[in-house]
This record gives structure tokens, C-alpha cells and sequence, in this order.
């Protein structure tokens, strides 16, 4: 994995974009790990690429049912 900002950015938006019902639970412990990312860039790409993951495939919800309480500050 990278530790490069840029590209973990970079992944995060084209994850977005090319994401699929059938790549949701391939990527998404992935994600769900940069959630708790110092950069809040990468936090931000994160959740939207979960929000993207669900409108693809809604039950995954309990999934990802852990980020309400996750602590988004650095």
C-alpha cells in the first residue's frame, strides 16, 4: 500500500467512478481503513467512495454501519 497522498487520493476517486456491484466487497475493508486516515483528504475520498459502494449495493450497510462513531479528526 501506499503512503504517497496523491496517489491514495488519486485510487480513491477513480474507485468512485469505475466502482461496480460486483467490486463493492472486493474494495471496501480497503476503504473502510482510510476512513481513520490522518489526511483528511483521504478521510474525505474515503467516505465518499463508501457512499458510492452503497448506492451500488445498499446491503453492505451493516458493513460499514461502524463509521457513525468513527473519529474523523486527526
Amino acid at each position: 500500500a501506499s503512503t504517497n497522498i496523491l496517489e491514495i487520493t488519486s485510487a480513491l476517486t477513480c474507485m468512485s467512478w469505475l466502482i461496480s456491484a460486483e467490486t463493492v466487497l472486493a474494495v471496501i475493508e480497503v476503504v473502510k481503513s482510510k476512513v481513520m486516515h490522518s489526511n483528511e483528504l483521504v478521510r474525505k475520498k474515503a467516505v465518499m467512495v463508501i457512499h458510492r459502494c452503497l448506492q451500488k449495493m445498499p446491503e453492505i450497510i451493516s458493513e460499514v454501519h461502524y463509521i457513525n462513531n468513527a473519529r474523523l479528526l486527526p
